[in-house]
């Protein structure tokens, strides 16, 4: 199994037990309980594994890896009853989400979970990234709902170019959530990937050939708010047969364009070409 880069202390076993280990949603997904229902349904005790521990300075014991069996156990009522745990000591916060993501490698790990584990490592990008979504009002926890972003992914594909520019683009993602936070608020439709993408290929393509204030307006205007111009994107991508990211681009160049005989900007497809 793997271990942290930077290993302070040698882990040790120790039966430990269910109810004297606790979660710290930072270095952790969000609990399904689902998952937990369908391991408690089949619980076999000796088919649990080694539920993977941190000994913190203040004695208590946070689960790394494996809070979904303990929950389980917890659910059929045998929470006084041990564990197998290989317990670290002297962990770092930043260390217990390394550990975490690297026991979650081979599984299906939600790109938001990824994503809060490398704030708290203090990867460069996620952290400026985060703190970006901070100051405009948005949270990333993983979950969904007003005030919530989850299209981290799409984001830093801008932020790394999308592909065709260089990499580093902080000013155009502090751009782009500056127009969606202003023409929605924080509808979390307003920050769905596929306007997270066009959105941000039309402020990198353009830069500041692009009218902010009439991008925002028409945006804010537009019939059924951000899922209107969703579909219209979507529309139009069957029409073109393209990505979606350049039929959203087409999308708001045209809203941006309306009404106007002058200051117009290139369209699209002239841009992209």
């Amino acid at each position: 199994m793997p271990t942290p880069k930077t290993e302070p202390n040698p882990p040790v076993l120790k039966q430990l037990r269910a109810d004297h280990l606790g979660v710290d949603p930072q270095v952790q997904r969000s609990l399904d309980p689902n998952r937990v229902r369908k391991i408690a349904d089949n619980l076999n005790r000796n088919a649990l594994g080694t539920i993977i521990v941190s000994l913190r300075d203040d004695g208590t014991h946070h689960i790394v890896d494996g809070q979904h069996r303990a929950a389980a156990m917890m659910q059929r009522g045998l929470g006084d009853e041990t564990m197998d745990c290989k317990v670290f000591s002297g962990l770092s916060l930043s260390e217990e989400a390394e550990l975490f993501r690297l026991y979650n490698d081979t599984r299906q790990m939600r790109p938001v979970v990824k994503f809060r584990v490398r704030v708290i490592e203090g990867d460069e990008t996620a952290v400026l990234l985060n703190s970006m979504l901070e100051d405009y009002g948005w949270r990333v926890t993983g979950a969904s709902g007003t005030g919530f972003f989850l299209a981290v992914n799409a984001l830093e594909k801008i932020y790394n170019g999308a592909g065709r520019f260089d990499g580093g683009q902080a000013a155009a993602c502090d751009t782009l959530i500056n127009a969606l936070t202003t023409a929605w608020g924080h509808n979390s439709d307003a920050v769905r990937a596929e306007l997270i993408e066009g959105i941000g290929l039309v402020i990198l393509s353009y830069g500041e050939g692009l009218d902010f204030r009439k991008l925002t307006v028409e945006l804010a205007k537009h019939d059924g708010g951000p899922v209107g111009v969703i579909g219209d994107a979507r529309q139009l991508k069957k029409l073109r047969s393209c990505r979606i990211g350049d039929a959203m681009a087409e999308v708001i160049v045209s809203m941006v364009n309306k009404g106007r005989k002058t200051r117009r900007i290139p369209d699209w497809r002239l841009m992209a070409a």
